[in-house]
């Protein structure tokens, strides 16, 4: 939701100020632009803060930080799961409605779940969990 605010500000702010010189193209931006913070402000209402310590802390749910090892493949990946408006894979950070977070959500430290990709299962075991601050 942070992040949501930061966006919905810098919009806020720079609306007035869009400088295209002819006149239809910046009524245009700026119908853009007012349509993004209507949408951002409808989705900061219907936000349910989540308050990461209170998430049991020994099982993966939304904003765990996860560490979990490929036992076919021996790779490891670290994601943390959040939002839908929140996702970025070069910061490690996926939405809870990927494939990926469905079937790991409800796994423990040291537990395996099966994760179909395409037609390959691969069996996924939970190494670590953590939580960090409010998201």
């Amino acid at each position: 939701m942070i992040l949501l605010r930061k966006e919905l500000d810098a919009l806020e702010k720079n609306v007035a100020g869009i400088a295209v010189e002819d006149e239809k193209e910046r009524r245009r931006e700026q119908t853009l632009v007012l349509g993004r913070i209507k949408l951002l402000n409808e989705r900061i209402k219907s936000a349910r803060p989540i308050l990461l310590e209170e998430q049991p802390q020994d099982e993966i749910r939304f904003g765990a930080t996860v560490t979990v090892n490929n036992l076919k493949l021996k790779t490891h990946q670290v994601f943390t799961i959040t939002g839908v408006d929140e996702p970025n894979v070069a910061q490690g950070k996926i939405a809870f409605t990927t494939p990926i977070a469905r079937a790991i959500i409800g796994a423990k430290v040291g537990g395996t779940v099966d994760f179909k990709l395409g037609g390959e299962n691969r069996t996924l075991y939970t190494e670590d969990i953590t939580y960090g601050t409010a998201i």
